[in-house]
């Protein structure tokens, strides 16, 4: 319960900054954050992947519908540097989700 509660108050708080500067549902957004240690919370969506290739040093993201050698999962790279940076991360069901976007993250600054 403790654990529910702590996801629900973050997912209610995404869903009030979407749409400002301190929340995205937008991935490239979200890697960019994270990468950066932006990102204080992100939601990903569980059972689902997006393959491509996130290159932090041209800050470019290609994304493939299959994946291709050398793709990863860009849910799971974008989980991964919110981590490594401090952040918190919940992996949702697609319909709990905060908003309507692929992912959602709580910036920061």
């Amino acid at each position: 319960p403790v654990f529910l509660a702590a996801r629900e108050r973050a997912a209610d708080r995404c869903r009030e900054v979407l749409g400002t500067d301190r929340g995205t549902q937008d991935l490239r957004a979200a890697l960019r954050g994270a990468r950066d240690g932006r990102v204080e919370t992100l939601f990903v969506p569980l059972e689902e992947e997006r393959w491509g290739r996130y290159d932090s040093d041209a800050d470019q993201v290609e994304e493939h519908l299959v994946p291709r050698p050398g793709d990863e999962c860009l849910f799971d790279r974008a989980a991964v540097e919110t981590l490594l940076h401090g952040g918190t991360v919940y992996a949702l069901p697609r319909a709990t989700m905060p908003g309507e976007g692929v992912v959602g993250a709580i910036f920061r600054f």
